[in-house]
């Protein structure tokens, strides 16, 4: 699944940290489970604040959130329910909504009144507008266009299953998102349903619906 999905994390790392999970557990959403202790292992807690920032009416509430160098939050974010990691260079625009456990990558962009809830956004990813990223792993230098939705609870309460080929694989997670892959990009205005996997590079357009999985032509 990785060098279909996330070749970034086999092939010259575009996230080390990640990449470490990625080869003690190759199934993405096992990273979900435990986001939380992830993230504290390589984060110390507490806030920490680059002193190039300047948090001008940003609401802090998570106890845990890490600015790495270079990172820029913009007024009006919000931050709840640590621990949040934002990476080098990475940049939190006006009014978004971060509900940790969340780990958002180097260079990665959460745009203008998008929510990010548990989830892991790698190097360069962007969700840049009026998007919803739920319990999901969007790949590095993957693109949601405006109002991209990422559903992560399915209509009738079961546990998510991963559609991978022919087969149906369980995931024992009530939430859980979609799997977007290294480079993909999805029109605005399309949603994923849960469970939903994208292959690296694929490009969809707006208004789609989607499930199972998809893979590039």
């Amino acid at each position: 699944m990785l060098d279909r999905v996330f070749p970034c994390l086999v092939r010259d790392p575009a996230d080390e940290v990640v990449a470490g999970w990625a080869r003690v557990d190759p199934r993405p959403w096992a990273w979900l489970d435990d986001l939380d202790a992830r993230i504290r292992s390589v984060v110390a807690p507490g806030v920490r604040v680059d002193t190039t920032n300047e948090l001008v009416q940003v609401s802090i509430e998570a106890e845990a959130v890490y600015l790495a160098p270079g990172a820029r939050v913009e007024p009006g974010v919000v931050m709840v329910q640590g621990p949040i990691y934002v990476g080098p260079d990475a940049v939190l625009r006006a009014h978004a909504y971060i509900r940790g456990p969340a780990w958002i990558g180097e260079g990665a962009v959460v745009g203008h009144a998008s929510e990010i809830k548990s989830s892991v956004l790698l190097k360069g990813a962007h969700a840049p507008h009026f998007a919803f990223v739920g319990d999901s792993v969007v790949g590095a230098g993957a693109n949601l266009g405006a109002g991209v939705r990422l559903a992560n609870f399915r209509i009738d309460g079961r546990a998510v299953r991963v559609a991978w080929g022919e087969t149906r694989l369980e995931t024992g997670r009530r939430k859980l998102g979609a799997l977007v892959g290294d480079g993909a990009s999805l029109g605005c205005n399309s949603v994923t349903n849960p469970g939903t996997v994208l292959a690296a590079g694929v490009r969809v357009p707006a208004l789609s619906n989607l499930r199972g999985f998809v893979s590039a032509p």
